[in-house]
């Protein structure tokens, strides 16, 4: 942590935590009865309340994307690189909120907290999650916010799926869309990794060695039941499932104009996957800019500085009328 907080930093953030009584139903077809999630905002919210941006996070993503909780930390919020004064979701212009979602261990409702049916953990025994549930459940925080609409609706990996899920479930909600690094549904090889690391009886054991292996602090942050939860609803999306298995279809639904972000070397979701989009997007005559950036990062790209990849996101989003 710098002894002075930089000038194009959102500076020391406090969570904030919203507890809905109004039961959830999920995709599962079970209810949560009631749930809280968690949430930071960074910037302020304009009159007319037109400059909100939704930013959904990814597998291993959480509530704090910018900024810092104390001048004792070590590293500032994940997305920090992207979210601030001056940077590409600029907050002198927008209303930034991003949250943890709903089976998550940093706060929401989780398999960490306690079922009150039992009055134990929910543990393994947490219902199972789909994307359109986190939508849901992202809407009506919005709702709490007076937020009828969003400016944006932004997410990498995983988190870019929830903000295309955005533009069907609520399309009259959603000005724009950007998708980073995602894709209209999983590739047989990334489910078939994501049950290499989940499979047969030790599923917690492999799950924590998997994490580990991953880095110190994820693997003591991140509750192996929450991963396995998270990394199901990830193996289930489809976006075009429920529109006769076509994307263009699917898109036929959707208002926002949309940014579609890929990255050169991305092993998980490759660029063809982000074309995919782009091309269902174009036969659904929608609004769609492209940009593949050449990083030799990895899946990670999207996460981490590049300079081409801070001007084509910024130069999109400077492009929002907010008012």
């Amino acid at each position: 942590m710098p002894d002075v907080l930089p000038p194009d930093s959102v500076g020391i953030v406090t969570p904030q935590t919203l507890h809905f009584s109004e039961p959830l139903l999920l995709a599962c077809g079970k209810t949560l009865t009631d749930y809280q999630l968690v949430y930071e905002t960074y910037g302020q919210l304009n009159a007319n309340k037109s400059n909100a941006v939704l930013i959904c996070h990814a597998l291993s993503g959480h509530h704090h994307a910018a900024g810092y909780h104390s001048m004792s930390d070590k590293r500032p919020g994940w997305w920090d690189a992207y979210i601030g004064p001056g940077k590409p979701i600029d907050t002198n212009k927008f209303f930034v909120v991003s949250l943890n979602n709903i089976g998550g261990c940093h706060g929401s409702t989780g398999p960490s907290s306690i079922n009150p049916e039992t009055g134990k953990p929910w543990g393994p025994d947490f219902p199972k999650l789909r994307v359109r549930d986190w939508v849901h459940s992202q809407a009506r925080l919005a709702d709490k916010l007076g937020i009828d609409v969003w400016a944006a609706v932004i997410g990498g990996s995983l988190g870019g799926m929830q903000a295309m899920r955005w533009t069907l479930e609520y399309p009259e909600r959603v000005r724009h869309c950007a998708v980073i690094a995602s894709a209209l549904k999983l590739s047989a090889q990334n489910i078939a990794f994501n049950e290499t690391i989940g499979s047969d009886e030790e599923v917690e054991f492999q799950i924590e060695s998997y994490l580990r292996y991953q880095g110190g602090n994820f693997a003591k942050q991140f509750d192996a039941n929450s991963y396995l939860l998270i990394t199901k609803a990830l193996d289930y999306f489809d976006l075009a499932r429920e529109y006769g298995d076509d994307a263009i279809n699917a898109f036929q639904h959707a208002q926002a104009k949309f940014l579609v972000i890929s990255f050169s070397t991305d092993w998980r979701f490759a660029p063809e996957r982000s074309r995919e989009i782009v091309s269902a997007l174009i036969g659904a005559n929608k609004s769609v800019s492209y940009a593949e950036i050449e990083s030799k990062s990895g899946h990670d790209a999207f996460l981490l500085p590049d300079e081409r990849y801070q001007q084509v996101f910024g130069r999109y989003l400077a492009g929002i009328v907010t008012e």
